[in-house]
């Protein structure tokens, strides 16, 4: 209903726009035919008079009708600046839009980074009023695989939205390497972070520039070094273009676990201190997450990893699970030093394995697996 409502409103809008182009035309034409016959009619009784000559009358009207065409156009220019005006001002809103977190005109970059991140009593709101992030305090060593576990809306994906700066926090603070991330500009901290996020961001254009996004300058040989890496070097010579193949708008022409692996290799081409995996493989079949779960590991290896998942058989193995509830952060260890406290973590691993090992139990999953 708001649709048609809005829909109906622009559609008067344009009609309105039509009959005023319409009237001033009709207007414009009315007054270049007419004006002939008036031409006509005083240079006429003019001759009679020999006030001018029959030379001069032609003369005259052929003239008359070279005026004509920019009379026409002129006509024309107000509605064309009307709707320019309109345009620009949109264009104009756009390039005046500011992003809400910047760099301090006094911040200085940070140099190459080991990774070291630290969360002291943050507190954090995106309205002002309902706080999502309450007194948060860990502590991140140089290549830890740390995973953010919770229901949903527990605050997992703000704290690395925190990490990245797309927000800054409201009370404590971040640091990496020691130094408050909002001292040095964010550029710096960004070019050090790489994110996988859970649907893969592609650009219309070839597989080699999408991968190139990771570092714009960096030679065909690094991008293909990375594409083996994220296990996407084979099925890209497959293609009858290989490298230069055209990905589509979105990545709409490959699939999605395709397009998750050009997403992996352009994160290996950047080669970031800090990863981030905001549910790479939950959106992908078995097959697709058991190939992206190899170069994952791969990617991981030596970098300070933040990991969200929901499925928590993807997150056994990190170094480290930090539970979040009602972002308070409830509970922080090991897979087996959680499931001991049976706490928060355990309740989740309940809700996700416990029927499939009470299956398992009662004997059921065998007479599933011979069906």
């Amino acid at each position: 209903k708001s649709f048609r409502k809005r829909n109906r409103d622009y559609t008067g809008y344009v009609l309105d726009r039509v009959k005023l182009s319409a009237i001033l035309g009709a207007v414009t034409t009315f007054v270049t035919e007419f004006s002939p016959i008036i031409v006509l009619w005083v240079g006429a009784t003019m001759a009679l008079r020999s006030e001018i000559t029959a030379g001069e009358l032609v003369a005259f009207t052929g003239l008359l009708g070279m005026l004509y065409s920019p009379i026409r156009r002129l006509s024309d220019v107000n509605v064309v600046i009307q709707t320019a005006t309109a345009a620009l001002e949109r264009v104009f809103e756009f390039f005046d839009e500011t992003p809400d977190v910047k760099s301090d005109p006094g911040a200085a970059a940070i140099g190459p980074i080991e990774g070291h991140v630290a969360f002291d009593g943050v507190h954090f709101s995106y309205d002002g009023v309902t706080t999502v992030i309450k007194n948060v305090s860990f502590d991140v060593e140089p290549g830890q695989a740390v995973a953010l576990v919770g229901p949903s809306g527990s605050g997992k994906s703000t704290v690395v939205k925190l990490v990245t700066r797309f927000y800054d926090v409201l009370g404590g603070s971040i640091e990496i390497d020691g130094t408050d991330i909002r001292d040095v500009t964010m550029d710096s901290i960004r070019k050090q972070v790489g994110i996988v996020p859970q649907r893969a961001v592609l650009f219309r254009g070839s597989i080699s520039e999408n991968i190139l996004y990771g570092r714009r300058k960096a030679p065909h040989e690094e991008v293909v070094e990375a594409a083996k890496a994220a296990n996407a070097h084979d099925f890209i010579m497959e293609l009858e273009d290989e490298y230069e193949t055209q990905v589509g708008d979105h990545g709409d022409l490959l699939s999605g676990g395709q397009a998750q692996r050009i997403a992996l290799a352009r994160t290996f081409l950047k080669n970031p201190r800090i990863l981030i995996l905001d549910e790479a493989t939950s959106s992908l079949d078995s097959l697709s997450e058991n190939a992206i779960q190899d170069a994952l590991r791969a990617l991981m290896r030596g970098r300070t990893t933040f990991i969200i998942a929901h499925r928590l058989s993807t997150i056994i193995d990190a170094d480290r699970i930090l539970v979040l509830r009602d972002g308070h952060l409830v509970e922080d260890g090991t897979h087996a030093e959680l499931l001991s406290q049976g706490g928060v973590y355990s309740d989740l691993c309940e809700q996700q394995f416990g029927p499939m090992l009470r299956i398992a139990e009662d004997g059921r999953l065998g007479g599933i697996a011979a069906h």
